[in-house]
Order: structure tokens, then C-alpha cells, then sequence
């Protein structure tokens, strides 16, 4: 009979019908689950009645016991290994990108995050021997530095200026109040305001300029070290040096690096490191969250100032309470 032909048909039963599609669905749920179990097939080649009988030989004929190499094994091992010493930057830029290039192209200077990845690629086996002539001194972690926004744009736009000169690593050893300074408001050349930013603090000198003024840096983590007075961490920089037409570098005296402009270096990692032998006195790392939650803090204070100024003026608005308390005749036989 054609399916057209039952347009008209209806069921009327004295049963509730929430109650008819409970048993229903009850009735669906037990039909799938037994199809389900069905196609499942054992793991076991052999019934499970012999495998009761014969326990001995499940070990040979189970699909999920097989043995394995010993030399997978002995690999797992040293993958596992591997993958616990690495560093934060490790697992924060490499998992990022398929691309092992180490090369800044000019894809990599159009943001500061590719550029910062791009810069771990191509100098992340320096940073982590950048301590090694020191046995007794272990680089325990190497983390994202989280700089300001307008510090990282003050630098991209002398990247952009300066295109011919490449970035070269460099090291900066300070005192724990210093980095979170330069975090917020970049490098500062001690007794010059910052050119930019107007809320940026006028540092004085303390180590002296043997060099002339300009921000101090290393190409040796080893000659920083001795500027970090108590803390455990070094900051790994990106420097844009001014190179003459020969290929030397202004401002090069050995390992020192003396920058004229503020903007002209930016930190993009924090070193931890430790001392192992005991006559060294270890401090603590620097800890990021401090100003993450100083940011976080200004960042709520001027959201609420700015939220009560509007409430303030809303209630101050005469124009809205005159038309709030306005009489308005309604005809109710429309």
C-alpha cells in the first residue's frame, strides 16, 4: 500500500504518552547496546572458556600483551627524559611552529611574537651553553619575558627602520627591582628621560660610564652574571647595534655593548640559573607574576574609575530625569 495512503491515519492509546517515549527510547538504548556488544570483537585469539582452563597461555596468545623491544623501551626512557629538561620557552615557542627556519626574514619582523620565536630558534642552543664555562653554575629555566606593549612596539619600529642591521644576542645582569622596572618601561640611560614615554622613571647612575652614557649590555652571560646582586636571573636581550660600512660595530668594546637609543634593545627572555657548590649563595628567581599582578591591579582601578564616572554622570544628566518623571496620556480604547 503506497506510504500516501495513511495522511489520515491516527493512534490514540490510554497510555501517557511521556511515558510510551520513555519505553521507546528505553527499547532503543537496548537495542544499540546489544549491536554494540556484538561487533565488539576480543582481544583474545582464543574463547574465553580455554583461557579460564589454560591461564598460562593468555600471555602468548593476547593481541594487548604482546612484548615489545627492549630497545624501545631504553628509547621511551630517554625521550621522556629529554622532554622533562626542557625549558619553559622550549614548549611555549617550539610547540607553536612547524617550521624549524632560523633565518629573520622579513615575515618575522612584521610582529613582535614571530619575531621573539624566530629569535629562540636561531639562538636558543647559545642561550642554554651561554653558562657553560662555569661548572659550578646550571641554567635551570629560560622563560618568556613579558614586556610591555609599548616597549615592544618602540623596538619593531627601529627593527623596521634599521632593516640591514640583524639583531645579535645580548645579556643584561641587574638587581631584582631593576627588571621589573624594565619590563614596564624598557631599558633607560641613567639621568635621560625616556624619549616616548612620559611615566617612565629618571634613573641615576651607579656602576659609572667608562664607555660614555647609553644602556650597558654583554655578549657573555658570564660578565652579566656579576651585575645580578640578588637575584638568579638574567635577562637575554635582542640589541640592533649600528654597524660602520667595514662590518665593525659601534660602540664595541670586547664583550660590551653600549647602545645610544633606548629602543635599540628589548629583553625577550628571563635565565634562571643556580650555583652548585655551596660557597655560592643562591637567591630566589625572578618572580613574573609581581607584576603581572600590578598590571592586573591598575588595569581593574581605572576600568572602576571609569565605570563610576559614567554612573556619575548618568544620574547628573537633568535631561533624563525631567523626561523620567514626564506625564504621558495613554488611550487605553485604541
Amino acid at each position: 500500500m503506497p506510504d500516501i495512503e495513511y495522511d489520515g491515519f491516527e493512534f490514540y492509546s490510554s497510555q501517557d504518552p511521556f511515558e510510551l517515549e520513555y519505553v521507546i527510547e528505553q527499547f532503543e538504548f537496548r537495542r544499540c547496546w546489544k549491536s554494540k556488544t556484538k561487533g565488539r570483537k576480543s582481544s583474545f585469539s582464543i574463547s574465553s572458556k580455554t583461557a579460564r582452563s589454560q591461564s598460562i597461555s593468555i600471555k602468548f596468545h593476547s593481541v594487548n600483551c604482546t612484548k615489545k623491544p627492549s630497545g624501545n623501551k631504553t628509547r621511551n626512557q630517554k625521550s621522556r627524559i629529554r622532554n622533562s629538561n626542557r625549558f619553559g620557552c622550549d614548549q611555549q615557542l617550539q610547540a607553536k611552529t612547524k617550521s624549524n627556519s632560523t633565518t629573520l626574514t622579513e615575515e618575522s619582523k612584521q610582529t613582535f611574537s614571530i619575531f621573539r620565536r624566530r629569535f629562540y630558534q636561531k639562538y636558543r642552543d647559545a642561550i642554554k651553553a651561554s653558562l657553560k664555562n662555569n661548572s659550578d653554575i646550571k641554567i635551570t629555566d629560560i622563560r618568556l619575558a613579558h614586556v610591555n606593549k609599548s616597549v615592544q612596539d618602540d623596538f619593531m619600529k627601529t627593527l623596521a627602520k634599521q632593516s640591514s642591521h640583524h639583531p645579535q644576542l645580548v645579556y643584561h645582569g641587574t638587581k631584582s627591582n631593576n627588571i621589573e622596572g624594565i619590563l614596564q618601561y624598557g631599558f633607560l640611560i641613567p639621568e635621560v628621560p625616556h624619549p616616548t614615554n612620559a611615566d617612565a622613571p629618571i634613573i641615576q647612575m651607579i656602576n659609572g660610564a667608562v664607555h660614555g652614557t647609553g644602556v650597558y649590555c654583554s655578549y657573555t652571560a658570564d660578565y652579566s652574571l656579576y651585575y645580578s646582586d640578588d637575584i638568579n636571573t638574567l635577562l637575554a636581550c635582542a640589541a640592533i647595534p649600528h654597524q660602520h660600512t667595514n662590518g665593525r660595530i659601534h660602540r664595541r668594546h670586547g664583550n660590551i655593548l653600549v647602545l645610544s637609543n633606548v629602543s635599540q634593545i628589548v629583553p625577550l627572555f628571563l635565565v634562571d640559573f643556580e650555583f652548585q657548590n655551596r660557597s655560592q649563595m643562591n637567591y630566589p628567581y625572578f618572580k613574573q607574576h609581581q607584576l603581572d599582578e600590578h598590571d592586573e591591579r591598575k588595569r581593574r582601578t581605572v576600568c572602576l574609575r571609569k565605570y563610576f564616572q559614567k554612573i556619575l554622570n548618568y544620574l547628573n544628566d537633568q535631561s533624563r530625569s525631567q523626561s523620567r518623571y514626564q506625564l504621558r496620556i495613554v488611550d487605553f480604547h485604541e
